[in-house]
């Protein structure tokens, strides 16, 4: 992470992620992920999440949504 003020901070991140078939509406047979990236040294624990929905038939990502902490210690 690259603050305001330009200098960058890091910490250790872990990542989890996970996996399900899901029936999409508009966009049938899907993959729906989870990707995490936390660390304990932060005070709620995760850095960044994202949230992938790709077509099963197809492997073309349809959604994609990422949070990422901007409040680094």
């Amino acid at each position: 992470y690259a603050g305001a003020d330009g200098q960058t901070t890091a910490i250790r991140c872990d990542r989890g992620a996970a996996r399900v078939p899901v029936e999409h509406p508009e966009f049938g047979d899907c993959w729906h992920r989870c990707d995490v990236f936390y660390s304990d040294e932060l005070a709620f624990g995760v850095a960044r999440w994202t949230i992938t929905l790709t077509s099963a038939d197809t492997g073309d990502v349809v959604e994609k949504e990422t949070w990422t902490c901007r409040n680094l210690p």
